[in-house]
């Protein structure tokens, strides 16, 4: 996700909490349609701060980040892979996320094809692996993504990263 995004995921759900902690209607006032308290608007600043409460809102944590020296090679390794999975019109199926975990505890280091209707759904799909798989995102370039995740026990002979290491 890009740092615009993550802003706005962030806004998405202050904005959730303070419409939840807004006042309800009044007993006296249900029916008629009218409520106690004002309308919220919640307006971004430049740095993503809330001017409703001047407070920037917490950043999610992101369990894994790779260095950018690592992703290079992660990249390069991945340029001569073929793509393991493919996630097609039924979406990210249950049988997809055990393959695709299944692939990163073997190889380490995948190539997944994805066929979506835009950009955007591409990356929300992207998203929802990396996230659903605890997997890094090293690249995205048009329908392939490379993602990475570091195995408990890797195998030499089926770890992308540790036969690449060899040559």
């Amino acid at each position: 996700m890009s740092a615009c995004d993550v802003r706005a995921h962030q806004a998405y759900w202050e904005l959730i909490r303070i419409l939840q902690d807004r006042p309800r209607k009044s007993p006296s006032n249900a029916g008629r349609g009218r409520e106690r308290g004002g309308c919220v608007i919640l307006v971004l600043g430049y740095n993503g701060a809330s001017l409703a409460t001047g407070q920037r809102p917490p950043t999610p944590a992101n369990p894994m980040t790779l260095p950018a020296q690592d992703k290079k090679r992660f990249r390069t390794i991945a340029h001569s892979l073929s793509p393991i999975v493919t996630i097609a019109q039924k979406g990210l199926a249950e049988n997809v996320l055990k393959e695709i975990d299944r692939a990163l505890e073997e190889h380490e280091l995948i190539k997944v094809k994805i066929f979506a209707a835009d950009r955007d759904a591409r990356r929300e799909i992207i998203a929802q692996v990396c996230e659903l798989s605890r997997a890094e995102l090293v690249q995205s370039i048009g329908n392939i993504a490379v993602i990475y995740r570091q195995a408990a026990k890797p195998d030499p002979r089926l770890s992308n990263i540790l036969r690449h290491k060899a040559h």
